[in-house]
């Protein structure tokens, strides 16, 4: 037959006392501390990407807003009748209108309708 003394029953209390403790005092509030830090972080990740959508629909708004302005400029394209005085710098800025050809006053059209839509969008 097998034979129990007190020393087994001694380690099996003094186990059983070490568990507890560990348990207790140890391994439960490192186990609460990493479970905050999870939650924490899943915070700061919805924020960021609750940012980065933000971010993603003002750029798309101003891209729509930009393509909205190139298609009047593209619909309405100012005529010219003189030259155009505006102080910046523009192609063709020191001939005659009447003197220009047909691409020339297109290319002078379409960097004019670039001024103009790039100043408005600038506004917004």
């Amino acid at each position: 037959m097998i034979s129990i003394n007190g020393t087994l029953l001694v380690q099996i209390v003094s186990f059983l006392w070490a568990w507890w403790f560990l348990n207790r005092y140890l391994l439960k509030p490192i186990v609460a501390v990493a479970l905050q830090e999870d939650v924490a972080q899943q915070t700061v990740q919805k924020s960021v990407e609750h940012y980065e959508h933000q971010v993603a629909v003002k750029k798309r708004y101003k891209q729509d807003r930009w393509f909205d302005f190139q298609l009047l400029f593209v619909r309405g394209a100012p005529t010219l009748t003189a030259s155009p005085t505006d102080a910046c710098s523009l192609p063709h800025q020191s001939k005659d209108v009447a003197s220009l050809t047909p691409q020339e006053k297109k290319d002078l059209q379409h960097a004019t309708a670039q001024l103009i839509a790039t100043r408005i969008s600038d506004e917004y």
